[in-house]
């Protein structure tokens, strides 16, 4: 970014000018020398930017297929910087693999701390939102998950929206893989591909958000196909809460204070 000096000299770029001071302290300008992707790519000093890059490329492919496991409804609860929020986490679960750099693995297993309690929008947490005791648990095939809620009351455990009368509460299961280097020109893939990023959001049914007892929940979500989990896949478990406004039975989803986050992986 260009800058001045004094009242006068400028340095910096600025679009394909380069400003300078020799080191006979005389400003100067020459058109800038952009660096050749084919010399990125292939130049003998660039080989630690090559392997950041390989690793990055990593860290997108696997914080979009995280994002794919939060649900098909994920918009609807996220913030405008969830993304680069995944793919900075995922690149960190990188920068604890195994492997030389540059081909280090993305392990969902071993990086299970680090994966839990994502939430969807950092400014609505789903703690703000819902703050009833529940318990998710899975089954021995990892490929089913159970949300268990006792019985509340909203009064006490519910803290809704402006404008919200009803709510309801989401459960999401969604297969998350390793990655792992390949090379060539995808570099990295998933180590099961054939279940990488597959998920099953449940809902319950519209409950009343003011002055209500509810009835405990139990909802299920089975991952689609049911399949057996590998060691190097695990369940991402998310659950929500969406709120929402009933007026003469017509039901209107609000487009703020909504939450989702990830609450367990196995």
């Amino acid at each position: 970014m260009g800058r001045q000096r004094g009242l006068v000299y400028l340095t910096g770029q600025y679009g394909d000018v380069q400003l300078s001071i020799n080191a006979d302290g005389v400003p100067i300008a020459k058109f800038a020398q952009p660096v050749r992707r084919s010399k990125v790519k292939k130049g003998e000093n660039y080989q630690v930017t090559r392997k950041n890059n390989d690793e990055f490329t990593a860290s997108a492919y696997s914080a979009s297929s995280l994002r794919r496991c939060m649900g098909e409804r994920i918009k609807q609860f996220a913030d405008r910087h969830l993304t680069s929020r995944l793919i900075a986490l995922a690149y960190g679960v990188i920068a604890k693999g195994p492997g030389m750099a540059g081909q280090r693995t993305f392990e969902v297993g071993a990086n299970r701390a680090m994966l839990r309690r994502v939430e969807a929008s950092k400014l609505t947490s789903l703690t703000s939102r819902f703050q009833a005791p529940f318990t998710v648990t899975t089954n021995a095939d990892r490929n089913t998950a159970v949300l268990d809620v006792p019985a509340f009351a909203t009064d006490n455990f519910l803290s809704r929206p402006q404008g919200a009368t009803h709510f309801r509460l989401l459960l999401v299961a969604g297969v998350l893989s390793d990655f792992v280097y390949t090379g060539g020109t995808v570099v990295y893939e998933p180590s099961v591909p054939d279940m990488n990023g597959l998920a099953m959001v449940v809902s319950s049914l519209v409950l009343p958000a003011i002055a209500a007892v509810n009835p405990a929940l139990l909802l299920t979500a089975a991952v689609p196909g049911l399949p057996v989990l590998p060691s190097t896949a695990c369940l991402i478990v998310s659950v929500g809460i969406e709120f929402l406004r009933v007026i003469n039975g017509y039901e209107e989803v609000l487009a703020s204070g909504n939450a989702l986050r990830v609450v367990e992986v196995f």
